[in-house]
C-alpha cells in the first residue's frame, strides 16, 4: 500500500513538474524580444525597402491582431495604440493607421474583408494557429510583422524584431514575404543585423 501511494505522488510530481516546463516553454516563445517603440522604429524602416508598396487611398491601414482575454496579447495592442498616438507613423512618406482586431470578438476574414490592410501586426496569441493568419493575409498581399521571432522562425511570419547578442536584429522569412508579395530590396537583405530564413 505504501509503494503504491508513494508510486502515486511521484507520478503526480512528474506531471505537475512537465506541465510547469510546458507552461514556460510556452510563455517564453510567446516574449516580444525588444520594446514596441523599437519594432516599430525598425518596421518603419523596413517596410521602406519594400519595393511593392500598397496604398490604400493615400493610408496605409496596420491591422493589429490580438486576443483581448490574453494578458500579454492585449498589453501589446494596448502599447501599440498608445505609440501610434503620440507618433506620426509613415512608411516612405505615406502615413499609417492602426485597426485593432481582437480574435476574442471579431472572425479574422470578416475583419481582413472589412478593413482593407496593408499589414497585419500579430501579437502573442494563445492557443492560436498562427499559419491560419497567413494563410488568409498571403493569397491577399497583405505582409505580416511580428515582435515574436518564433512566428517568423516557423515560416508563419514574413518581418519579425528580434535580438542578438542584446542588439535589435531584423528577421526576414524568405518564403514567407514572398508569398505575402513583398520585394525587399539587396540593400536590406545585406545588412549586417538582418538575419534571412530561407
Amino acid at each position: 500500500m505504501i509503494a503504491r501511494n508513494l508510486h502515486r505522488l511521484l507520478y503526480f510530481i512528474l506531471l505537475f513538474a512537465l506541465i510547469v516546463v510546458s507552461s514556460l516553454n510556452i510563455s517564453n516563445s510567446q516574449e516580444i524580444s525588444s520594446p514596441i517603440s523599437t519594432q516599430f522604429e525598425i518596421f518603419q524602416k523596413v517596410l521602406s525597402f519594400n519595393r511593392a508598396k500598397t496604398t490604400n487611398s493615400g493610408t496605409l491601414i496596420l491591422g493589429v491582431i490580438y486576443q483581448s482575454k490574453f494578458r500579454p496579447s492585449l498589453n501589446v495592442a494596448n502599447d501599440i495604440e498608445r505609440y501610434f498616438r503620440e507618433k506620426e507613423v509613415k512608411v516612405s512618406g505615406v502615413s499609417i493607421q492602426i485597426q485593432l482586431i481582437d480574435l476574442i470578438n471579431i472572425d479574422l476574414e470578416t475583419a481582413i474583408n472589412q478593413y482593407g490592410l496593408s499589414f497585419a501586426y500579430i501579437a502573442p496569441l494563445k492557443v492560436y494557429d498562427i499559419s491560419t493568419i497567413h494563410k488568409l493575409l498571403a493569397p491577399r498581399k497583405i505582409l505580416t510583422l511580428t515582435g515574436i521571432p518564433s512566428y517568423c522562425e516557423s515560416n508563419d511570419v514574413s518581418v519579425a524584431i528580434g535580438t542578438d547578442a542584446g542588439k535589435p536584429q531584423i528577421i526576414l522569412n524568405r518564403k514567407s514575404y514572398i508569398e505575402e508579395g513583398a520585394d525587399f530590396s539587396a540593400q536590406l537583405l545585406k545588412l549586417k543585423f538582418t538575419r534571412i530564413i530561407e
